[in-house]
């Protein structure tokens, strides 16, 4: 991940096998003590913020379509807005989109 906001330093306390374990990915991953946590509270904080964000927007939308009738044809639906006719229907005297 590219950080392109403003980065401040912290202090954090570990624990020694927390900082082993730490130091055993530094070697692994060949990448900085800093860049490991800001990795590692990415996927465990902002990336489930972002999750939970998502749905909760998928189940306040959800169902959005459930007045229609039970025989809706999406198909249907798409071609009817392809041919323009909904258009004519709104804007009847417009002659570009009734030609």
């Amino acid at each position: 991940m590219v950080y392109t906001h403003t980065m401040r330093p912290i202090q954090v306390y570990l624990s020694d096998e927390q900082i082993n374990a730490l130091d055993e990915a530094v070697k692994r991953l060949r990448r900085s003590r800093s860049a490991i946590i800001r990795e590692a509270i990415d996927q465990k904080f902002v990336e489930q913020v972002q999750r939970e964000k998502r749905l909760r927007i998928i189940k306040e939308t959800s169902g959005g379509w459930g007045d229609r009738d039970t025989d809706f044809d999406p198909e249907t639906f798409v071609d009817e807005l392809r041919s323009g006719a909904r258009l004519r229907r709104l804007y009847p005297e417009d002659e570009v989109i009734s030609g």
